[in-house]
This record gives C-alpha cells, sequence and structure tokens, in this order.
C-alpha cells in the first residue's frame, strides 16, 4: 500500500484557471504528463464565480495558487501589489527575450523583473470563409474594407449573406475591434485601446471605424440576436453565410466537422494595411511561494512552460501558436504554421497589437464599458458615430 501512495504525490504545483473546453483540456493533460515526468504534479484550482476575488482571498490567506491564467494588462494589477513571483533568474538563464517578440517581452515585466509566463497566442482578427462559396462567384482576400464591401455586394446579388454574425456584445467588439484596426491602422489603434487617448477615441479615424462598422450590417445574417460565436460558425460550414470574423479557436468547429483547410474552408486576415495582427495570449501569472518546495516546483513548471518542448505540446492541442517564435512547426497544420510566419512578420514590422477585446489592452471596467457602447451603437441607427465616440471617451475615464 504505501508503495502505492508514494507514486502519488501531493499537489506542488497548483493552477488557477478556466481552461475545460475539450481542446483546452487536452493542451493542460499535455504539461500535466511532461511535470510527472519531472516528479512534479499539477492541480487545477477553480476560481468560483468570481476568480478575482478569490484569488484575492488566498492570498491574503498565504496560501497563493503557483499561477493564475492573467494576461494582458491586468498581470501589472498583481505585480504593482508586490504578489508576484519574480522569474528574471530562470528569464534570463533562459535567454526569453532572445526568443519571444518584444510585446510579449515587455508584457511580462514590472519594474524589470519577469512575473509571468506568456504560452501561447491566438490571433482576432481572421476571417473564416466558405471555400465553395468564394470559388464559385470568384472572389479573393479583400485587402482593404472597401473590397470587402465590393465582394460582399456580389454575394449579396448572389442571395447570400457576407457575414456570419451575432449580436452579443463581445462579438460585436471583436467586428469592431478588426475593422478598427484595419481601417485606422496600429498607431491608431494603439493610440486608442491601449494608451486610450482621448483624442484618438473622437478622431476622424475613429468615426471611420464606426461608420464602417455599420456599413456591415446589411450584409449579416439575418437570425444575429444572441447566438453563441459557434452557431455563426456553422452558418459558414453549411452555407447559410459565406464568412465570419472571429479569433483562431474558430478553427476548432471546422476541424471536428470534419471540414479541410483549403477545400471546405480558407483563412484570410481581416482586411489591414500592412499585416496586422492582433492577439490574446495564453498566459500564467506567478505568485510567490513561502514554502521552499513549492518554489522550488514553479520553476520548474516555469522552465517547461517557456521550453520548445512545452510550448509545442500545449498550443498543438489548444490550436493556437506558441508565443515564443523558435518552435519546430512541423507537427501543426498550414493555417497554423501561415500564422506564426505572419505573427513573426508582425512583431518584427511593429504591427502586433493586443486585442481590447479579449483581455489584453485594457482593464475590465474600461472593456465592458466599450462593450455596451459598441452593442448600443451597433442596435440603434439613430445613434450617430460621432455621439458613440463621446460615449467611448467618457467610457475610458471610468
Amino acid at each position: 500500500m504505501l508503495e502505492i501512495v508514494g507514486r502519488f504525490k501531493l499537489a506542488d504545483i497548483e493552477v488557477q484557471h478556466g481552461w475545460m473546453a475539450s481542446s483546452e483540456a487536452r493542451a493542460v493533460s499535455e504539461i500535466k504528463a511532461l511535470l510527472n515526468a519531472q516528479g512534479h504534479h499539477w492541480k487545477d484550482a477553480s476560481g468560483g464565480a468570481n476568480p478575482t476575488e478569490t484569488l484575492k482571498r488566498r492570498i491574503q490567506q498565504g496560501d497563493a495558487p503557483t499561477a493564475a491564467a492573467i494576461g494582458g494588462v491586468k498581470i501589472m494589477n498583481w505585480a504593482r501589489d508586490g504578489v508576484c513571483a519574480d522569474l528574471s533568474d530562470v528569464a534570463r538563464d533562459e535567454r526569453w527575450s532572445s526568443s519571444l517578440p518584444a510585446v510579449f517581452d515587455a508584457m511580462i515585466q514590472h519594474d524589470g523583473r519577469y512575473v509571468a509566463v506568456p504560452l501561447g497566442v491566438a490571433r482576432t482578427n481572421m476571417l473564416w470563409v466558405n471555400a465553395s462559396i468564394v470559388k464559385r462567384l470568384g472572389l479573393s482576400a479583400p485587402r482593404t474594407w472597401n473590397d470587402f464591401f465590393v465582394m460582399a455586394d456580389k454575394l449579396k446579388a448572389a442571395g447570400i449573406p457576407a457575414l456570419a454574425h451575432s449580436e452579443q456584445s463581445w462579438q460585436v467588439g471583436t467586428v469592431f475591434e478588426a475593422v478598427a484596426l484595419g481601417t485606422g491602422g496600429t498607431p491608431f489603434y494603439l493610440s486608442a485601446f491601449s494608451k486610450l487617448d482621448p483624442s484618438a477615441l473622437t478622431g476622424s479615424q475613429m468615426i471611420t471605424a464606426l461608420e464602417t462598422l455599420k456599413r456591415l450590417k446589411p450584409y449579416i445574417t439575418p437570425d444575429s440576436v444572441g447566438r453563441d460565436w459557434n452557431l455563426a460558425t456553422a452558418d459558414v460550414m453549411n452555407g447559410r453565410a459565406a464568412m465570419q470574423l472571429m479569433g483562431d479557436w474558430a478553427k476548432s468547429e471546422f476541424t471536428q466537422g470534419g471540414k479541410v483547410q483549403g477545400s471546405d474552408y480558407l483563412c484570410w486576415p481581416a482586411p489591414t494595411g500592412s499585416g496586422d495582427w492582433c492577439f490574446a495570449a495564453d498566459t500564467l501569472t506567478m505568485f510567490k511561494q513561502t514554502d521552499p518546495h513549492r518554489a522550488a516546483a514553479q520553476r520548474d513548471f516555469v522552465s517547461l512552460l517557456m521550453s520548445r518542448e512545452g510550448q509545442e505540446a500545449f498550443n498543438f492541442h489548444k490550436g493556437n501558436i506558441p508565443a515564443r517564435t523558435d518552435v519546430d512547426l512541423g507537427r501543426f497544420d498550414d493555417y497554423s504554421r501561415q500564422s506564426a510566419r505572419d505573427f513573426a512578420s508582425a512583431a518584427q514590422s511593429g504591427v502586433l497589437v493586443p486585442s481590447w477585446a479579449h483581455n489584453m489592452a485594457m482593464q475590465d471596467d474600461v472593456r465592458l464599458g466599450f462593450f455596451d457602447v459598441i452593442e448600443a451603437y451597433w442596435k440603434d441607427d439613430r445613434m450617430s458615430a460621432a455621439d458613440a465616440a463621446r460615449r467611448l471617451a467618457d467610457a475610458a475615464r471610468r
């Protein structure tokens, strides 16, 4: 009996996260297996109905988990309180800065100390396309939003909605995010959505982005109220619509539906002028451990997550691409390999931007305020773009 018990160690690594979908759970299981091989054990920690409050309470009680799924600007909320582990020795020894895009390297540091680990990244400004429809009509990927509307008119003339859509606020926000990046470019996008500059939020480029968003309304599927995103994806799969604007996670729906990239569906970047790439990153923020054994396990955990092996294992099953730019993608599909090339190119060109709609660029109160404004503007044809822009600037001051 003691022999059996000895093989099942108590968890020395505890992670608070919400990665419960099938692909996410498989990705986590791959990391768990690699940890087990090192003699460690990952325990899942539930955040409950309010993960932030759960985490605060545990830290106050001296029982911080090893890590929590926290990314983007919200990493700094915890780092400023002095509760994050200092990973700088590991990061320096393993030369993280040489394998991460500069924007990621900066995101996981506070006051020059590394406090978090980026696992993988999804692109949010993508069009998922019914291949049969666009091939039949002789359509190709639009380079600008004006090109998109020319294509949308051709689809409408053929009786086909250009976009499968839902009026859930985060989905309207996701579309608007891509439109704003595509019409305004990276400098405008960063000023408006990362810096929350009032002049960018109310200026002519924002007005253009808002007007472009509303121009999409005649080209969407008719039953768009309150539908989950995967139902909109199904519209593209079964030919009820030509395209959906959604993040990389839409690919899993096509895969599970037995669809083949290239013959059944295509993947087009949403129109941008310079290959602008909007990202949402899976990131684990690390917390101080008072127990020396758990602190040592955390260091091993961090090294594994940032290793090429760990990043390949996690992202191959999650459907993302690695945060590191030097991972062998031989096992990945054509889309992932092309996305990784575009990701590296965008990083080199300075057009890699954080998704505000997907928790990377702004605090929750501002993000939810922006969702409210964009949803109201989308639904109310009487609201002008200028009025919506003023409301965004007001929401940014919360």
